[in-house]
C-alpha cells in the first residue's frame, strides 16, 4: 500500500506561479497544467511543489519516496535534492523520447537521502515541447486509519464560506477518504441550503472564535473524528493543503500538529506568519512571528522557511491536529477574540502533539496583525529563520 504525500499543482493566476514553479524557467501555468516550449526548462523547487523531508516535512521513516509525473511530449526529467546548506545534487533521471500521448515517468529515492532537505523534479522539454499534466510524491507506507474533520467557524461571510466549501468538495481527490465537514455558525445567517451534501451545520450564539470552533470540535468528536482541521471561513484555500494534512496523519497518526503558513493576499509569495512563539521572550505579551516578510520567490527563501524551529502555536486560519489532546484535555478556553490559538497550541505541545509547518501547507488570508490592540502591536516581534528576534 502507498500514501500519496502531496500532488503537483499548477495555478491559473500568474501571480501565484512562483509558489509552484521556481522563477526563471520557461514554463507557463494554465488550466492546471505546466507547458514548456521546445527546449524550455522548468524546476519545481517551490513552496507548493517541492517535497520537504525532515524538519517541517515528511519523516524519513516513510522509507522510499516516488516522484511521478504524467506528461506529454519528449523530455528529460531529473529528480534533485537540496540540503540545508543549499547544495543541490541529482538523485535520478530519465529521458523520454515519446512525443505522442501522455505517459508516466516515475523516479524513486530513499527518503533518508533527502533528510533535512527538499526533493523536486526539473524538466527539460524536447524538440516538440512538453506538457506536465499531473503528478505526485508517494511512499510505500500502510496508511493509518484517519477520520479527518474540517471545522469552519463563520460569522456572516456566507459567500466566502460557500466558495471554500465548493473548493473542498469539488477538488478533493477521488482516492482520498472524504473529510467530515462542520460549519459553526456564529452569526445565525447560514442556511442548511447553503451547504453541500454531508456538511453539518452547528448553530449557536456568537461566543467568538473559541466558542464557535469548540462547538464544531465537539460535534466532530461526537462523530468519531481522529483528527481535526480548524479553518477560517474567508481564506483563499487550495484544497491540497488539507489533503496533505490528512496524508501526514496517515503517516504520523499521533505525532504532531500542523500550523498552516499564512501568506499575503496582496503579495502572493510573501509570508505573513509561519507559526509563532511566546516562549523565550522578555515578556509574556511578546509574539514572535515565524518567517514574517519572507518572499518565497526563490530557493534561498525556501531554505530559510524550512529551517524554522517548531512553533509554539499556529493561527486558526489553518490548524490541524490529532483529536486525542482535545478529547483528553477539553476544548478551547473561552477567550472571545485573542489568545485562544496561543493557549491551545501550547496545550497541544504539552500533550504530545508539537506543531510543525508541513511541506507546502498554507493559504492566503487578510492580514491578521491589523486587528491587534495597540499595546500588543507595539510588542510584536519577528522570529527570523536563523533564530534571531526583532
Amino acid at each position: 500500500m502507498t500514501v500519496v504525500l502531496q500532488r503537483f499543482r499548477f495555478p491559473d493566476d500568474p501571480a501565484q506561479a512562483p509558489l509552484y514553479v521556481r522563477p526563471g524557467g520557461a514554463g507557463r501555468c494554465a488550466a492546471g497544467r505546466l507547458t514548456l516550449p521546445p527546449g524550455g526548462a522548468a524546476c519545481l523547487d517551490s513552496f507548493r511543489n517541492a517535497c520537504v523531508v525532515g524538519r517541517n516535512g515528511w519523516p524519513a521513516a516513510v522509507g522510499e519516496i516516488t516522484c511521478t509525473l504524467v506528461l506529454g511530449g519528449a523530455a528529460t526529467v531529473r529528480l534533485l535534492a537540496r540540503d540545508d546548506q543549499g547544495r543541490e545534487r541529482v538523485l535520478a533521471s530519465r529521458h523520454v523520447d515519446d512525443a505522442g500521448e501522455a505517459h508516466t515517468v516515475s523516479l524513486t529515492v530513499a527518503a533518508d537521502a533527502v533528510a533535512d532537505g527538499r526533493l523536486f523534479p526539473a524538466i527539460e522539454a524536447g524538440r516538440t515541447g512538453t506538457v506536465i499534466v499531473s503528478g505526485d510524491y508517494r511512499c510505500p507506507v500502510a496508511p493509518a486509519p484517519v477520520r479527518l474533520a474540517v471545522v469552519i467557524c463563520t460569522f456572516r461571510r456566507e459567500e466566502a464560506l460557500r466558495a471554500n466549501l465548493r473548493r473542498l468538495t469539488a477538488a478533493w481527490p477521488a482516492e482520498a477518504a472524504e473529510p467530515m465537514l462542520f460549519v459553526a455558525d456564529n452569526g445565525g445567517s447560514v442556511s442548511p441550503d447553503d451547504l453541500p451534501p454531508g456538511c453539518r451545520l452547528v448553530p449557536g450564539p456568537n461566543l467568538g472564535g473559541a466558542g464557535g470552533f469548540s462547538r464544531g470540535m465537539a460535534a466532530a468528536l461526537d462523530r468519531g473524528a481522529t483528527h481535526i482541521v480548524l479553518l477560517d471561513d474567508d481564506v483563499a484555500l487550495d484544497t491540497e493543503s488539507i489533503v496533505r494534512c490528512q496524508a501526514f496523519f496517515q503517516c504520523r497518526p499521533d505525532g504532531a500538529a500542523v500550523a498552516g503558513v499564512l501568506l499575503d493576499p496582496d503579495r502572493p509569495t510573501r509570508v505573513q506568519e509561519a507559526g509563532a512563539w511566546v516562549s523565550g521572550t522578555p515578556s509574556p505579551l511578546v509574539v514572535r512571528l515565524g518567517g514574517a516578510g519572507l518572499d518565497l520567490d526563490g530557493p534561498e527563501a525556501l531554505d530559510r522557511l524550512w529551517r524554522l524551529p517548531g512553533p509554539d502555536y499556529g493561527g486558526f486560519w489553518l490548524l490541524a491536529f490529532p483529536a486525542r489532546p482535545a478529547r483528553e484535555t477539553g476544548l478551547l478556553l473561552p477567550f472571545f477574540l485573542k489568545a485562544d490559538d496561543v493557549e491551545f497550541g501550547l496545550r497541544l505541545g504539552r500533550h504530545g502533539a508539537p506543531l510543525t509547518a508541513l511541506s507546502g501547507v498554507g493559504l492566503s488570508h487578510p492580514p491578521c496583525t491589523a486587528t491587534f490592540s495597540l499595546a500588543k502591536r507595539s510588542l510584536l516581534g519577528t522570529q527570523h529563520a536563523d533564530g534571531r528576534s526583532a
